[in-house]
């Protein structure tokens, strides 16, 4: 077996790992009423891994090394020299930041001697798995396989939360429509992961699912009209799709009980942003009375004792504005030119999502499994 298949069946392995505590974790919150203890050491085993194969093989540089002391080091000196009382609790949100630096970074370097072969068995095998336990879920009214608590409707099986199966699918979805040439076996896929979106019941999901056939629709246009150029049509098309996908979110929030009443009761910013604009509004406010200069440069989230699952502020929030400079230069050095128009916006899109509603950036089970996806996408958009 040769060195590339070896690490990308450790990855594989991982990637069910990640899955299956997850799911264990799941199980236990809901059935046991207790929290399983070593998710912790799972993702603290995968990072060390993936640090040793890195340095082994010769992929990381001395420069991702003082990057990641800057991005780190000078908000644990201010959190230890501030002493907040649940100091633990912090090192955790950082520790979470660091583990997604460390996937990103891992899959980055690694990304074009990975098997396309072994990792693309392992998203059918998951897609086949979660399939059925959604199907399962929803005519056996299994509760564990239920996304949402209360009468909100949504189905994600296996995975643990809604960011995880909403992502997961995303970058599926978006890595097969890259295809150039899809067999029937492809296109059946497709189906599966078509459906298993839409009982998922996200918002973010549902409107990726209506912006992805918008897309599609453009792209076969954009081959047959000859007026303007191919990027200016995407461009206008791109701010039209935005403006539909608002209004036929307006629209589900009508049709929805719960989110009619928060449509009613809060207004659209609220039901979109799942109340998340008031923790903004609230962090804010915080931030002015409490905050200081230091804590404006290094972090000083310890002062609010929560993050507003908005994944830029909250990146300001833990590292302030130093370690936020070196993240956002950690990304752009590290993240590979993609050229595909089409590539471009699906992308954006995501990134929007995750800019203004996610907790992508410090969820170890979203990272992880979005960038096992990621790294074929980046593999595909080479070849287009």
């Amino acid at each position: 077996m040769t060195k590339e298949r070896v690490l990308t069946a450790i990855v594989s392995f991982f990637f069910f790992l990640v899955i299956v505590t997850d799911f264990c974790f799941k199980y236990s919150r809901i059935y046991i009423g207790e929290t399983i203890k070593f998710l912790p050491i799972t993702k603290s085993l995968i990072a060390i891994v993936f640090l040793s194969a890195l340095w082994f093989i010769k992929l990381i540089k001395k420069k991702d090394i003082y990057v990641l002391i800057l991005i780190t080091a000078p908000t644990i000196i201010h959190l230890f020299l501030s002493n907040p009382v649940e100091i633990r609790s912090f090192l955790d949100i950082i520790g979470k930041y660091v583990f997604g630096i460390i996937i990103m970074l891992f899959i980055f370097r690694t990304r074009k001697i990975l098997s396309e072969n072994i990792l693309v068995n392992s998203l059918i095998c998951l897609s086949i798995i979660n399939f059925t336990c959604i199907i399962s879920g929803y005519f056996f009214d299994i509760y564990i396989f239920e996304t949402y608590t209360g009468e909100r409707f949504g189905y994600n099986g296996i995975f643990k939360s809604t960011s995880v199966a909403s992502y997961f699918y995303m970058f599926t979805l978006t890595y097969i429509c890259l295809k150039p040439h899809k067999s029937f076996f492809d296109n059946t896929w497709i189906i599966l992961l078509l459906v298993s979106s839409i009982f998922v019941g996200s918002k973010s999901l549902l409107a990726f699912l209506f912006l992805i056939f918008f897309m599609i629709l453009i792209k076969y246009l954009s081959k047959r009209q000859a007026i303007i150029s191919e990027k200016f049509f995407y461009m206008i098309s791109s701010v039209f799709g935005l403006i539909l996908t608002f209004l036929l979110i307006n629209f589900y929030f009508f049709l929805n009980p719960t989110f009619n009443q928060i449509l009613t009761e809060q207004g659209f910013l609220t039901a979109f942003f799942s109340f998340r604009d008031i923790i903004v509004i609230n962090v804010f406010n915080a931030i002015n009375d409490g905050y200081q200069f230091s804590d404006f440069l290094f972090g000083g989230v310890f002062k609010l004792g929560t993050l507003t699952e908005t994944a830029l502020l909250d990146l300001f929030l833990t590292f302030g504005l130093v370690g936020t400079f070196f993240y956002i230069y950690f990304i752009k050095y590290n993240l590979p030119k993609i050229y595909s128009p089409f590539t471009q916006f699906v992308l954006s899109f995501i990134v929007l999502l995750i800019l203004l509603r996610g907790n992508f950036l410090y969820y170890p089970s979203v990272l992880f499994v979005s960038f096992f996806v990621i790294s074929l996408i980046l593999n595909q958009e080479r070849q287009l």
